[in-house]
């Protein structure tokens, strides 16, 4: 499966791993069940692995759509980290990152190592 949703027992952190070939449709659906049955504080997003093209411009904003019309969806003071092998992903995730400003009740930050990621998200 390209989305693995996996909740870990330290620190109120799930790790959220995309590979392969993922959609926007998918990743949208995985979201929005992943938000149902209640997120945790922390999420570490792990798109090394992610292949072919990636979300586009417009998708990116229908995320902060998604974002705005679910903000109950994280609990206040929330961290996202999000891992990233490839420049153009790092692109795309501080788009993400600047676009949520003042939309979102969490910070997310873009990291190319799962230890410095785990190190702002304050997990051992």
């Amino acid at each position: 499966m390209p989305i693995t949703i996996e909740p870990l027992e330290i620190e109120d952190l799930t790790r959220i791993t995309l590979t392969g070939t993922v959609t926007f449709p998918e990743f949208l659906k995985a979201l929005n069940t992943y938000g149902a049955k209640g997120p945790t504080r922390l999420e570490l997003y792990d798109v090394r692995d992610l292949e072919g093209q990636r979300f586009s411009a417009a998708e990116i904003d229908l995320l902060v759509d998604y974002f705005r019309q679910y903000p109950d969806r994280r609990p206040p003071g929330g961290k996202t980290a999000i891992v990233i092998s490839e420049t153009v992903d790092l692109g795309l995730s501080r788009m993400v990152s600047i676009l949520s400003e003042g939309v979102v009740n969490f910070e997310i930050e873009v990291f190319d190592s799962i230890a410095a990621a785990m190190d702002w998200l304050g997990v051992k």
